[in-house]
């Protein structure tokens, strides 16, 4: 049975949407292929709906929603996997080669880029360097300059190599092997949780406790602020006023207010 037509699709270069697909096309809308195409170049759902979609009237928050409801879609998450794989099989990029190119770095050694002389002291030597080894590099500088004056100058060339993050290529392929495994606490001692979970009429009543704390205090230091004699005796008793005794009132947690 021979596959028709609609089973492939060439994306147009003017469009910037990439080239001809090498694998059977998810029948997506042209808007829906534009974003999985620019989801795959730029990684955030929320630009690459940007890019495709006018949002210049929704809220950032809206936009993430679209975005995140859009990439969830069978058909396009289908269509956001195959594009990675095909970008993967057309520059032969396999986890065989990722890994030849972690260890040409984790394993590289400086006795290699270098000739130790009968001193003790030694200068750079490329000579004999593979490609393989030339890959380990990160960096090479080369300075050249006079040194001395008249009859005893010289010109001077100094190289200098550094090579990549050892460290972090081992780290790499033991993560890829399986040898280092991230850890992070999610409990407590014995299993308990980190933090108690609190419900929402807890929550009330710590509010509201704050606020009675808080309106008694208020009310006891207007109470110690009466005037008193000059003679350091107290002065007459006043009548009470109307309502000056603390309440008890309710905290509106939609507007926010005591009732």
């Amino acid at each position: 049975m021979t596959k028709s037509k609609a089973d492939k699709r060439v994306l147009a270069s003017d469009e910037g949407l990439g080239v001809e697909t090498v694998s059977e096309t998810p029948k997506l809308t042209v808007r829906q292929e534009r974003f999985a195409q620019a989801y795959v170049e730029i990684g955030i759902a929320s630009e690459a709906y940007r890019r495709v979609f006018d949002t210049s009237n929704m809220l950032d928050k809206t936009v993430w929603e679209k975005a995140s409801r859009l990439l969830a879609r069978g058909k396009v998450e289908a269509r956001v996997e195959q594009i990675k794989a095909d970008a993967l099989a057309r520059h032969q990029i396999t986890v065989d080669r990722i890994m030849a190119e972690y260890t040409r770095t984790a394993f590289a050694n400086m006795a290699d880029y270098v000739t130790v002389q009968d001193d003790g002291t030694a200068y750079v030597d490329l000579t004999d360097v593979s490609r393989d080894q030339m890959a380990a590099l990160n960096e090479m500088t080369v300075d050249e300059y006079t040194e001395g004056r008249g009859d005893n100058s010289r010109n001077v060339k100094r190289v200098k190599v550094k090579l990549g993050d050892k460290k972090g290529s081992l780290d790499s392929l033991a993560r890829i092997m399986g040898l280092f495994v991230d850890k992070h606490q999610v409990t407590g001692k014995d299993g308990e949780p980190l933090a108690p979970e609190a419900s929402t009429r807890d929550v009330a009543r710590a509010v509201l406790d704050i606020l009675r704390t808080a309106q008694f205090a208020s009310q006891s230091r207007q109470d110690n602020d009466e005037p008193e004699a000059r003679n350091g005796n107290a002065g007459p008793a006043l009548p009470p006023v109307e309502g000056s005794k603390p309440e008890r009132r309710r905290y509106d947690f939609g507007t926010g207010k005591l009732e």
